[in-house]
């Protein structure tokens, strides 16, 4: 009887969190990969994109979200990823749930931005700053299944 129950808690929650707003589809995004994102950021900055990747939603110490191109490039934090910044008002409601999303893969669209390297202050940990990619404004957030 418990099981039975415990299945029924979880398929009442998986329904909940399908059920929530993710935003919809942009006609005028632009599909690309992270793999082009990351190798010519010059040509998609400022433009309205759709990618897919595997989502870090870790809220901790920095509180960063992030997009990484494979499992393996978020399980080791490589530098393969593209951060996640402001969510839209009707996604930023929903915020919380997300978390549920970690280390699946999801389809996000939102305006690239790109920031080239620069010096950095001596007298903190770097003395380069490295290339910083984000993705903003995002308007549709949700599990991506292949």
């Amino acid at each position: 009887m418990k099981g039975f129950l415990a299945l029924i808690v979880l398929a009442w929650a998986n329904i909940a969190f399908a059920a929530q707003p993710a935003g919809s589809a942009s006609p005028e995004a632009r599909q690309v990969s992270i793999y082009s994102l990351l190798g010519d950021p010059q040509r998609f900055d400022g433009k309205l994109v759709r990618v897919i990747g595997v989502a870090d939603f870790y809220s901790g110490f920095e509180g960063k979200w992030r997009l990484f191109p494979t499992p393996d490039d978020r399980e080791h934090f490589t530098h393969a990823g593209i951060e996640i910044g402001k969510l839209a008002p009707e996604l930023q409601a929903h915020r919380e749930s997300y978390d549920a999303l970690t280390g699946k893969y999801v389809i996000l669209e939102g305006i690239f931005r790109f920031e080239p390297a620069r010096e950095g202050d001596p007298l903190l940990f770097c003395t380069t700053c490295d290339d910083t990619y984000t993705i903003v404004d995002v308007d549709r957030l949700e599990a991506w299944d292949f």
